[in-house]
């Protein structure tokens, strides 16, 4: 297992040499959506629209939905 620091944006370069087991560690941006925002993403692509922001090599984290409040 290999261990990598990288700065965002990540070029596909970097993507293709990691292997299961490999830890990452990011640093700048990160863009967090949920299913709604993917939806909306998609929509825009399949429309021919522009993105709010330029996504090329960028990173999308999935959040779902936070179950804190049902924590017992």
């Amino acid at each position: 297992m290999a261990t990598y620091h990288w700065q965002t944006p990540i070029a596909d370069e970097q993507i293709k040499q990691l292997q299961i087991g490999d830890e990452v560690f990011l640093t700048g941006t990160l863009y967090m959506a949920r299913d709604a925002a993917h939806k909306r993403l998609v929509q825009l692509l399949r429309n021919d629209q522009p993105l709010p922001v330029d996504l090329k090599n960028q990173i999308i984290f999935y959040a779902g939905p936070c179950l804190l409040n049902r924590v017992k």
